[in-house]
This record gives structure tokens, C-alpha cells and sequence, in this order.
């Protein structure tokens, strides 16, 4: 799921092959049939577009897709060649970053439709991707247990072994130095992006970490894992 910018709706995707877009008191304003499975979603700062992650399937397999709130199919990004697990967008909204089951992550050029960059390194799937705020670096985590740090034009710039399980859920902080992982290790990690160091280690989940997201300031985050709650954490 994905609020967008702006606060009053946000889009809900699901492995049945559909995006649903929503007003915040629950209304259903639009379904988009997409006809694969949709793995992630991510909004454009712009407010009127999104992205979504697509899985196998007979008439969308492995596809990156841009879509319009309006119900308009805005493009779509071939390239991977397994599921596309996780989808952002950079603070600039002019690139997206996919990771996929094929161990790769893939930069796009939303002005020009195209391929930028591919980031070659992962020795298994890639669970997580987010972009940092200066729009300049990119995170990403995979089953191999590592978080990795990238330039946009596909330069590795740090390997980090932060967990001892897959790494399913990463999100920059604002101060453009630190991002927060989560990890089938049930835990969730404060890191500096720039030399790995780990400030603080959350303990909160019984089971895998799988999605994380920052409250407005910056200050608190919420985390959800597979032991079926949320945690709100100073």
C-alpha cells in the first residue's frame, strides 16, 4: 500500500492482479485490472501517479508499470526477468528503483521511459529497494541477507551484513545519513548508510519484519511483521 502525496487517498495492490485506489474514509474511487500479480506499489510525488510491481502471470509477467489516477496506463518497463518484488521512487520523481527475483535492481527514467541503470551484485532475490533523499543514492535488501547501497548510474557503494535473515523492508530518513531495515531475523536495524554502523537495534516483532514506514517528522516509525501487528516506535 501507498498514500499519496498529499494525504487524502492512497492505493492498495493485491496478488489476485488489481490496484485499488482509496479516499481515507474507505471509499473506492478506482480498481485497475492489471492481470498479474502486484507484488508493490510506490507513489510519484506528484500526486496523480504510481508505480506498481508485477509478478508472474500470462499477460504481465515481470513488468515495472506506471499508471495515472485517472485509470490511464502511463508505461510500462520491461526488463526483469523474475517477479518485481519491490518498487520506489526517488523524492525528485524522476527515476524508479525495482528489485526482483532475478537479483537485480533496475533504475528507470520516468521522463524518458528508459532503462538508466542496473544494479548487479545480490546473490539472491531482492525484497526491498528505497531511495535516500538527495535522490542520488538508492538501498536496496535481499534473501542473501545484505543491505547494499548504490549510486544511480548502478556504482555499488556499500555491502552491509546488518541481519541474519533476509532484509524484507528498508526506508531512508530524512537526514539523508540513515535508513531503517527489517529482517526475518524478527528485528528492525537504525543504520548509518555511509559506513554500515549500527545505531540501534529494535526487538519489537515475534516473527519476520516485512514493511516499514516513517510517521510525518521523521521521528517515529511503524513497523508490521508476520506476527500479525503494527508497532509504533520513538
Amino acid at each position: 500500500m501507498t498514500v499519496l502525496p498529499g494525504g487524502a487517498r492512497f492505493v492498495s495492490v493485491s496478488t489476485e492482479g488489481t490496484a485499488k485506489l482509496w479516499t481515507l474514509d474507505g471509499a473506492l474511487e478506482r480498481t485497475f485490472a492489471v492481470g498479474s500479480k502486484v507484488w508493490c506499489v510506490a507513489a510519484l510525488p506528484d500526486g496523480v501517479h504510481f508505480v506498481v510491481g508485477l509478478g508472474s502471470g500470462e499477460h504481465a509477467d515481470k513488468q515495472v508499470r506506471l499508471y495515472h489516477v485517472d485509470g490511464t496506463l502511463v508505461h510500462t518497463f520491461k526488463g526483469h526477468t523474475k517477479s518485481v518484488r519491490a518498487v520506489a521512487v526517488t523524492p525528485d520523481g524522476q527515476h524508479i528503483i525495482s528489485g526482483s527475483d532475478d537479483k537485480l535492481v533496475k533504475v528507470w527514467s520516468v521522463a524518458t521511459k528508459s532503462l538508466v541503470s542496473t544494479c548487479e551484485g545480490h546473490t539472491n532475490e531482492v525484497y526491498a529497494v528505497a531511495a535516500m533523499p538527495d535522490g542520488q543514492r538508492i538501498l536496496s535488501g535481499s534473501s542473501d541477507n545484505t543491505v547494499r547501497v548504490w549510486r544511480l548510474n548502478g556504482t555499488l557503494e556499500n555491502t552491509f551484513e546488518l541481519h541474519t535473515g533476509m532484509a524484507n523492508a528498508l526506508v531512508a530518513l530524512p537526514d539523508n545519513q540513515h535508513a531503517l531495515s527489517g529482517s526475518r531475523d524478527k528485528t528492525v536495524k537504525l543504520f548509518n548508510v555511509n559506513d554500515g554502523a549500527v545505531l540501534r537495534t529494535f526487538k519489537n516483532h515475534t516473527t519476520s519484519v516485512h514493511c516499514l514506514t516513517l510517521l510525518p517528522g521523521g521521528l517515529r516509525f511503524v513497523s508490521g511483521g508476520d506476527d500479525d501487528t503494527a508497532r509504533i516506535v520513538e
